[in-house]
C-alpha cells in the first residue's frame, strides 16, 4: 500500500496543486516562496495536527468571497435555516485529497474507505476538509456578536470594534466553528484536468463525512524534523523568538518612554495614562458586585482587606506577545 499523490486546495498559495510521491523518497525542490513549506504544512495539518490550521491557512483571495457570505447574512438575505448551505463555502475551504493505492492483501486495512460494492480494486481517495461543523450555530453566534457591536458604534462611530467581518469573527473562533472532516471520493473520478489545472471533483449533499474525524490513523505516520531558521516557526516544539526579542530588546533601549522621558514621550505617556485610567475605572465598574460580595464574606480576612483590581498597561506588552508582535508585508513590483 502507498499513498500515490495528494491534491491540496486553498490552502495559503496552494490554490490547486498536486504532489506526486515517488515509491521510495519525494524531495520538494524550488525557489524560495515557492510553496515547499506550505505543501509540507498541508501534509503535517491534515495529516497530523489540524489544531494548527489559522485563519492564515485559507487562501487570501478566498476571503473575499467568506466576507460577502456573510455579509448575506448581516443583509439578511439568508434568513432561514433552510438557507444555509454548506455548498456555498465548499469551493473555499482548505482541503486535502489523499489517494491511496492498495492491493488485494491489504484491503482490511482499508474497508473503510472503499467507495461501493462496485469497486475493482487499487485506488481510493479521501478528501479532507476543514469546513464548519454547525453551519446553524455558526449563522447565529456570527450575527449576534456583529449585531451588538453594530449597535455600539451607532454612538461612536469612529470605533473599530470586534467583529468587522467573517473573517475578523472567525481569526478569534476558528476552532470553535470549524473542524476537518473526511469523505470518501470516487476513483473514477481521480484523474480529472481542466486547462492543464487538477479540477476536485465534488462532492454531493448526499455524500456524508464519515463517522471518524481520523480514518487514516494508524495508516499513516508522520515526523518532523525541523529546519534551524533562527525565526519562528509554527510547526517547532522549541518556539523561537529571536526576532520577537531583538525587537523587544531595542524598544527598551532606545524607544520606552518610561526610560529617560523626553519631551517628545509626553504624548505617548500621556495617551497611556489616559488609557489606563478608563480601563481601570471600567474594572472597578464591572468587578465592584462580586469584590462587595466577597468582603462580605470576611474574604480574604487578615483585617478584612479590600481587594481592589487595576491594569497594569506597558507599551512594551504589545511586543511580547510572539501571534502579533512581528508581521511580515508583502510587496510587489509593478512593472511600468
Amino acid at each position: 500500500m502507498k499513498i500515490k499523490y495528494v491534491d491540496i486546495q486553498n490552502f495559503r498559495k496552494l490554490k490547486c496543486c498536486r504532489v506526486e510521491l515517488d515509491e521510495k523518497q519525494t524531495i520538494f525542490v524550488g525557489a524560495n516562496n515557492s510553496g515547499k513549506t506550505t505543501a509540507m504544512d498541508a501534509l503535517i495539518f491534515f495529516l497530523k495536527d489540524k489544531k494548527k490550521i489559522t485563519t492564515r491557512e485559507f487562501t487570501l483571495d478566498n476571503w473575499n468571497v467568506i466576507n460577502e457570505i456573510g455579509k448575506g447574512w448581516i443583509d439578511g438575505k439568508i434568513k432561514y435555516e433552510e438557507d444555509l448551505k454548506i455548498s456555498d463555502w465548499e469551493e473555499y475551504l482548505p482541503q486535502l485529497d489523499l489517494w491511496i493505492e492498495a492491493e488485494e492483501n491489504e484491503i482490511h486495512y482499508v474497508s473503510h474507505l472503499i467507495p461501493t460494492l462496485d469497486w475493482t480494486g487499487k485506488l481510493l481517495g479521501l478528501r479532507l476538509r476543514f469546513e464548519p461543523e454547525n453551519l446553524k450555530k455558526l449563522y447565529e453566534e456570527f450575527l449576534i456578536a456583529y449585531t451588538s457591536a453594530h449597535n455600539v458604534k451607532q454612538s461612536k462611530p469612529e470605533l473599530k470594534l470586534w467583529p468587522i467581518s467573517m473573517w475578523d469573527f472567525l481569526d478569534k473562533n476558528l476552532h470553535t466553528h470549524f473542524t476537518r472532516k473526511a469523505y470518501i471520493l470516487d476513483p473514477s473520478k481521480a484523474n480529472i484536468y481542466k486547462e492543464h489545472n487538477i479540477s476536485p471533483q465534488s462532492i454531493s449533499e448526499f455524500n456524508l463525512p464519515l463517522k471518524s474525524e481520523n480514518p487514516l490513523e494508524g495508516l499513516i505516520k508522520i515526523d518532523i524534523i525541523n529546519a534551524q531558521r533562527g525565526f519562528n516557526d509554527a510547526n517547532s516544539s522549541e518556539v523561537n523568538n529571536n526576532l520577537s526579542s531583538q525587537l523587544r530588546d531595542y524598544f527598551n533601549k532606545h524607544l520606552n518612554p518610561y526610560d529617560k522621558p523626553e519631551v517628545s514621550d509626553i504624548i505617548a505617556l500621556d495617551a497611556i495614562e489616559n488609557a489606563k485610567n478608563i480601563f481601570d475605572d471600567k474594572l472597578k465598574e464591572r468587578f465592584k458586585d462580586p469584590l462587595s460580595e466577597l468582603g462580605d464574606l470576611n474574604y480574604p480576612g487578615f483585617g478584612n482587606a479590600q481587594i481592589s483590581v487595576s491594569s497594569q498597561l506597558k507599551p512594551v506588552d504589545g511586543l511580547n506577545h510572539s501571534s502579533a508582535a512581528v508581521s511580515y508585508t508583502h510587496l510587489r513590483a509593478h512593472e511600468t
